[in-house]
């Protein structure tokens, strides 16, 4: 699951005034406290038959595509022409660099069984979790081959009720993918995000399927640079084949060492931008790591000033070149229009909040019709 109930729900119950208690804190609540109406409304949803709850499902989705409100029906018209225009790929394979072709003297590389204990504690350590999307994600934006990728997930009608009760319109995940494939302005990147979107292995052999290289030179953690990824880096990015194995710690193997942490840096910084961009503009509350949190409102403005046109912040992302280019050109709006500034945080955010406020009343509705849901 993408998100726990607990969030969706307390973010629903914000809306209505409710105390957002989880559904599965309902039975164990005070007596003198009573019961949450949203949390006892879910309660009743998950307790119905599969073929009820299709239903309710597929009724939710109708009053949401007829929503008549204009902010609605502009994300509504984006989102269709996402779906007019995505070309899904499926899911790529995990795959490492092969020792035998960079690195023969290196240990051979194979992946850790799904159960394995090592591999879990290795994406608690890189922390792979800690980006998750605002939204049910059955598909992502993939920044090495520019494609948007089916990530096979097959999604429960539970999950889909509560992405509607958090305010995501349906094929939300599909939108925000489409708007990262709009906004990817810089081709040259691809090539790195090949390379750090190979598995990550440690000097042992060990792969792990879950965790990038991105992953893991991203979550802080001491990571291990062997032989076989740096040579293909030399290879691949700096078209340097003049690397073998083992690789003499002296001051060309430092530098390589660098090449590849500024490489990886130029990438986040363009990939986080890209990606931030895109969750902020289908959810102006979208969790983001707090190094990100200052891209928030720089982004609220650019889409106020851009009258939320996905080719027009295209074009004024491409501009801007980098993510710090983009904080700079940002900051000096700021500084030299701060009355628009402004106006735009107020403006673009009650918009945003506006279609999900409705999407999620709309599928309040559907539990009131059926007496789930009870207000006063």
């Amino acid at each position: 699951m993408n998100r726990t109930v607990s969030l969706i729900l307390a973010s629903c119950c914000a809306w209505l005034a409710l105390a957002p208690a989880s559904p599965v804190d309902a039975g164990t609540q005070d007596e003198s406290t009573p019961p949450d109406p949203l949390a006892v409304a879910w309660d009743r949803f998950v307790a119905a038959d599969d073929t009820t709850k299709a239903e309710l499902l597929a009724r939710a989705k109708a009053k949401v595509e007829a929503l008549t409100d204009p902010e609605v029906k502009k994300l509504l018209a984006l989102r269709n022409r996402a779906r007019r225009e995505a070309q899904l790929a499926p899911p790529r394979e995990p795959v490492f660099y092969l020792h035998t072709e960079y690195a023969p003297v290196a240990a051979p590389r194979q992946f850790e069984p799904d159960d394995s204990s090592y591999a879990s504690e290795q994406e608690g350590l890189m922390q792979v979790w800690t980006d998750p999307a605002p939204y049910l994600e059955r598909v992502r934006y993939d920044f090495a081959t520019n494609e948007i990728v089916d990530l096979g997930v097959q999604e429960t009608v539970d999950e889909e009720f509560w992405d509607l009760l958090a305010g995501n319109v349906p094929d939300t995940d599909l939108l925000a993918a489409w708007l990262m494939k709009q906004w990817d302005f810089d081709p040259k990147l691809d090539e790195l995000a090949d390379f750090f979107g190979h598995a990550y292995c440690d000097r042992l052999g060990a792969a792990f399927k879950h965790i990038t290289i991105y992953d893991a030179f991203r979550s802080g953690a001491t990571v291990e640079m062997p032989d076989t990824d740096v040579i293909a880096f030399a290879r691949h990015i700096q078209n340097d084949r003049s690397f073998v194995a083992p690789i003499p710690p002296d001051r060309r193997q430092q530098k390589l060492y660098e090449a590849i942490k500024q490489a990886f840096v130029k990438l986040r910084d363009h990939r986080t931008l890209v990606e931030s961009a895109a969750r902020v503009f289908v959810n102006d509350e979208a969790a983001l790591r707090p190094e990100l949190e200052g891209l928030r409102l720089r982004l609220v403005y650019l889409f106020e000033e851009n009258g939320s046109d996905p080719a027009r912040i295209a074009k004024a992302l491409a501009t801007t070149k980098t993510r710090d280019g983009f904080i700079e050109a940002m900051d000096k709006v700021f500084e030299t229009k701060r009355e628009r500034w402004d106006a735009h945080l107020i403006e673009w955010p009650k918009r945003r909040q506006t279609t999900r406020w409705a999407v999620a009343l709309a599928t309040q509705e559907v539990l009131k019709e059926v007496g789930y849901l009870e207000t006063k």
